[in-house]
Formats: C-alpha cells, structure tokens, sequence
C-alpha cells in the first residue's frame, strides 16, 4: 500500500488492537477502526491506506488460522472418529461459516467486485467514497501477480508455525510426548476458539482443549493447564497493549485538542484579519472623502 512507517509504530497499533480484540471481542471490529484511526492521526496515513491494511492483516491472519483447523480437524477426526453430534453441528457450522465468508471474499476481491456496493444495496444506504476508496486499497494488495501479496501469506502463515511450535514446546513442558500432527491438532481447537468473540476465551478454551487432550490420549487436566499457561500469556501481552492503548488514547486526545485550539486561533485570526481590513477601508473612504470635500472648496472659492 506503499506507506513506509516504522516497525516500532506498527507494533504501538497491534498492541493496542490486541487489548481491544482479546479483552472486548464483542465490539465489532472495534480494534480494527482504532487501529486505523491510531495510525491516521499519530503517523498521518491517510484512513482508506491505514483500514484497508488493518482490514488485510485480519483476513490474512484468518486464512492461515482456518487452514490450521481445517488439517487440524481432520487429523484428530482421523485419529478419535466423529465427535458428538451437537459438538460436530456447533463447531462444524462455525468452520463452515467462516470459510464461507473467507472464499467469498476472496473471490469478490480476485474478480474485482464491489463488496462495499452490494452491502450498501442490501441495507438500502447510500455510500460515501470512503467505504469504495478503503476497498479499491485492498484489491491493490490482493493482486497474484504482486509480490506483497505473497510476502503477506508468508508473513501469515509463518505466524502460524510459531504458534504450532509454541504449542508442541508447551505440551512438552508439561511432561507430555506429542507429535507434529496432534499438536497440529491442539492448534487447531485453539484457533477455533479464538474466532468465538467471548472475552479472553474464558472457559471455552479449558473446555475445548480438556476435550481434545482427553481423545488424544492424555488427561483432561493437562488440556485445562494447558490453556491456562496459553491465556497467562496472552493476558501479560494484553496487559501491555492496555498500557500502549493508554497512551495512544492520551497522545490522540492531546492530537485532537491541539487541532481544536488551532482551529479557532485560525479563525479568530480571520476574523480580526477581516475587521482590520474593513477598518482600513473604512478610514481610507473618510479620507478620501474629506479630501474631495476639501478640493470642492478651494474650487468654489
């Protein structure tokens, strides 16, 4: 999207996204539009460049995580057979859902069809350009033949991998022997749970996790400290994103009064401008005035 920041800036922005995301997923793309706007008024990137690669990262990080559940699944299905019925249509549908969602997407983008235009018809609202302005940014960087494209797959599904060592290193520590392709499947319920907006994943990822320990041979309780150590240190990260958040919040509010004082510096500054100049032309009217008065006089006399 050729905007050069620092990675120090951009870091300062997931941060507090993260915070945001983790802690309140029940906002909307909330993180995203404060992310956005982070990097709008503290960097001066212009708001349709600064969604549209908030936008991206999502919709890349969600790929890489529904491929994950995806080999995932199937391994463990492989290995334990079919689930209970209610478990498979809950966890099924959500899978089903989100692919759907993500393939459309990507078709839409491919293709070079409006997405903003068709929700706009549905919900019978007119648009303004900021929504087609942020969309045509992201059809820019979804182009095959662009090597940014590519470097962001990498750069996704890199993540990825740590997190599928992070996970085989985790269970490790906790005197387990697991395979790649369990821990795959350890991975996978994790990336599962984390697309469910419940706040910093409580008691759904104990659960999910206890489940899958449990079929994969080893006890419930291993899968519950398991999630435990994972949700320590996703807290300890968002705690730090809360601090950024803090901070970020102050420097905007600082940005935001700032342009309001100068605001109205600038126009008291016309006005005065403008009463200067109309006192001005009012005197030299006077004295053009007394000087014509003054010439009729000598000339009468």
């Amino acid at each position: 999207m050729e905007v050069k920041i620092s990675f120090r800036k951009l870091w300062r922005a997931y941060l507090a996204g993260f915070a945001i995301r983790y802690l309140a997923p029940v906002v909307i793309v909330g993180s995203e539009i404060f992310q956005a706007h982070a990097l709008k008024e503290t960097d001066s990137v212009p708001w349709s460049k600064s969604m549209a690669s908030v936008i991206v990262d999502r919709i890349l990080e969600l790929t890489a995580g529904l491929v994950v559940i995806f080999f995932g699944v199937f391994f463990f299905l492989f290995k334990i057979g079919l689930p209970p019925i209610k478990a498979g249509l809950i966890f099924g549908g959500i899978i089903f859902i989100l692919t759907f969602l993500i393939v459309y997407f990507y078709f839409k983008s491919f293709k070079r069809e409006s997405m903003a235009k068709a929700i706009g018809r549905i919900f019978n609202s007119k648009l303004d350009s900021q929504p087609l302005e942020i969309e045509k940014e992201i059809f820019s960087f979804l182009k095959p033949k662009k090597k940014t494209m590519w470097k962001g797959f990498f750069l996704a599904f890199l993540r990825a991998g740590v997190m599928w060592f992070r996970t085989w290193l985790l269970v490790l520590f906790l005197g387990k022997s697991l395979g790649a392709v369990p821990a795959l499947s350890i991975l996978g319920f994790y990336c599962l749970v984390s697309m469910i907006p419940i706040p910093a994943d409580l008691g759904s990822h104990e659960a999910i996790q206890a489940f899958a320990f449990n079929s994969l041979g080893f006890s419930a309780s291993a899968g519950t400290a398991f999630a435990l150590i994972i949700r320590g240190a996703e807290l300890i990260l968002a705690m730090f994103g809360i601090m950024v958040l803090f901070h970020l919040g102050l420097e905007l509010m600082k940005n935001a009064l700032f342009k309001k004082t100068e605001k109205i510096v600038l126009n008291k500054a016309k006005r005065t401008t403008f009463s200067s100049s109309s006192s001005l032309t009012e005197a030299s009217a006077e004295v053009e005035k007394r000087f014509t008065s003054l010439t009729l006089r000598k000339l009468d006399k």
